[in-house]
Order: structure tokens, then C-alpha cells, then sequence
């Protein structure tokens, strides 16, 4: 399998995103029981340690000596793999679509963009998201992603989906999978509220890929919370629409946040059925890489919107980075 260079700079499409100078335009939310974690793992419900955390997580290089097999992933395709028939909830083209593919998409931050494929839980139809490499082997997306509220979706029954039945595929380009894929996840994380209410504004989580740290390979894509308004700055949205090859091309497009609510971002991404779970993405404080700054999970006729990467998100997710 012929292995590419991994690069680690930004797109010049990308409109500088600066997270310490935002102005505080109100104060942070408070903490809500909310966003207390819950996990499930083959063996039943997972618990994870909180631990103090650093203000921010640096994006990291890939090694482009590392093959598939070196990080524990296989080669080839899933067996049965189809791409996607299913979806939980909606997304929305604004105006003009004006996506564009991204390939190669083994250069920037491209080869830690992945594609999630699952079964929708109660069905047989197969179904997929987008999520981002954050570490070795830990994956964020949407909370919806990984517990499918009947609902929220319309599909299938209200619960997690089989960690049995997931697949990872980094950097997925049509019919090349350059990094190979992994099937093994040792847990899904969400927050109760998603999980328990079905609330928008705490549609996060996580998965944990079991003994395949897959993010070796393909470098990771650095954490930053925000504060105030940051309604005006540009971020990139990337991911695997369905209405796109199946959701087998990973596609992008480059606008300014259009309003920053408390817990969630509002913007004019163009986006489908497969890019939840997709981060917003914008300069680490610094200017050391690229962050994710807001998780995509909605459609809407006037702008499509996603959870906030605030305090409170940030320091869930990094406590699950280790567990």
C-alpha cells in the first residue's frame, strides 16, 4: 500500500480563526448535570475518571512511515462494507452548494478526518458520520452518532449503537483507504444531555478504538475551547456527505461562524446526511495548528449548527482522551 506524506499545514481557504483574542460578550454558561458522562462498552456501562486537564490540546503530526499494520488497522475494505442507506437526522444544503472534494486526503489535517459507519440500532440499515482523530486511538463526533434517540432521528430505537458493529476509516477517498480501518472500539461516551433528554446544545461524544491507535499514523486535530462572541471568524467544515459517492469522498466548504450562542455555533456549511459529527475547524491558540472549536449535529433553513466547543465540552472530552 503505497504510503503518502502527511503535511501539516492549513488550507489557504481558511480564514484565521484566533481563539485567545475573542472578546468575553457574556459570561460562560454554568456547569449543568447535563453534561455528566456516560459510557458503554461491550462488557456494559463504562465509567471514566475525570482529570485535570491543560486549556487547550495541540494538533500532532502523523508518521507517514507507519503502515496500516503497524498501528493495528486492516487493509482492504470492511467486509460488507456498503457506505451509507441510513440517517439520523437531517442536514441542509443553504442556497448554492458549494462543497468542494477534498483529495488527496492524505496531506493537512485531511488524514485525521474519518468516517464512522455503524447499524442503526433496531433496523438493518447501515448508516455513517464524520469525526476527527483527537488522539491515538480517541475519535469525537456527535453525540448522535454513537446513541441514536428514535426521537431526534425517526430511525430505529432509542439506544447505543453496538460498539460491535463500527468502523473507523481515516482519510477515506473513494476506493482508497490509505490508512487502512479499525473495527474494534472498547467504548462510546456521550453526556446525559443527550442521551437522557435529546438536547441539542449536548449532541457530543466520543469513541475509544481498542488496541488500533490508528491517530499515530494519521496525526491528530488539536481541542480549544472558546469564550464570548466569535459570531464572524472562519472556520472549514469537512466531512462525507451521503448524497456524495455514498459517503465514500470527503468534501468541504469554508464560511464564518454566523452567530455564537452560549452552547452552540451557527453557520452557512453546506452539509448532508454523513458530515455530523464533523468539527468545525480553526487556528489553535498560537497559532500552533488546527482545532476543533464546535462539533456539527444539525440542518436548518436559515443556518446549519453544531455544539460549541466550550469549557465545559472541552474538559469532557479530554477526560476521556486517557481513560
Amino acid at each position: 500500500m503505497k504510503l503518502r506524506h502527511i503535511a501539516v499545514t492549513m488550507v489557504a481557504s481558511l480564514v484565521a480563526f484566533t481563539v485567545a483574542q475573542a472578546p468575553l460578550a457574556e459570561a460562560a454558561p454554568p456547569k449543568s448535570s447535563k453534561s455528566e458522562s456516560v459510557s458503554m462498552s461491550p462488557d456494559g456501562p463504562h465509567g471514566i475518571a475525570p482529570r485535570a486537564v491543560v486549556r487547550f490540546i495541540p494538533q500532532t503530526p502523523g508518521d507517514p512511515t507507519l503502515s496500516p499494520e503497524d498501528v493495528g488497522a486492516e487493509s482492504g475494505f470492511p467486509e460488507g462494507w456498503q457506505g451509507s442507506r441510513a440517517s439520523l437526522i437531517p442536514q441542509k444544503i443553504i442556497g448554492a452548494d458549494e462543497r468542494q472534494r477534498t483529495t488527496p486526503t492524505t496531506t493537512g489535517i485531511n488524514s485525521a478526518i474519518v468516517q464512522i459507519s455503524f447499524t442503526v440500532p433496531g433496523t438493518d440499515e447501515s448508516s455513517h458520520c464524520t469525526g476527527i482523530m483527537v488522539s491515538a486511538d480517541v475519535v469525537v463526533t456527535a453525540g448522535h452518532c454513537l446513541y441514536n434517540r428514535s426521537d431526534r432521528s425517526g430511525k430505529g430505537v432509542t439506544d447505543w449503537i453496538d460498539v460491535k458493529n463500527i468502523t473507523v476509516i481515516p482519510a477515506l477517498d473513494g476506493d482508497e483507504l490509505p490508512y487502512g480501518f479499525c473495527s474494534t472500539v472498547a467504548w462510546l461516551s456521550s453526556v446525559k444531555g443527550w442521551t437522557d433528554d435529546g438536547d441539542s446544545a449536548y449532541d457530543y461524544g466520543a469513541l475509544k478504538l481498542d488496541q488500533c491507535p490508528i491517530g499515530n499514523a494519521t496525526g491528530t486535530i488539536g481541542l480549544a475551547p472558546t469564550s464570548g462572541d466569535v459570531s464572524g471568524v472562519g472556520t472549514i467544515l469537512r466531512g462525507y456527505p451521503y448524497d456524495k459517492d455514498d459517503g465514500t469522498t470527503m468534501w468541504y466548504t469554508a464560511k464564518p461562524i454566523e452567530i455564537s450562542d452560549a452552547r452552540q455555533l451557527h453557520y452557512k456549511h453546506d452539509t448532508a446526511r454523513g458530515q455530523s459529527g464533523a468539527s468545525l475547524i480553526g487556528d489553535c491558540p498560537g497559532g500552533t495548528g488546527l482545532c476543533s472549536v464546535g462539533i456539527h449535529t444539525n440542518g436548518h433553513e436559515i443556518n446549519n449548527f453544531g455544539v460549541r466547543m466550550i469549557d465545559e465540552v472541552y474538559d469532557n472530552l479530554v477526560s476521556w482522551l486517557d481513560d
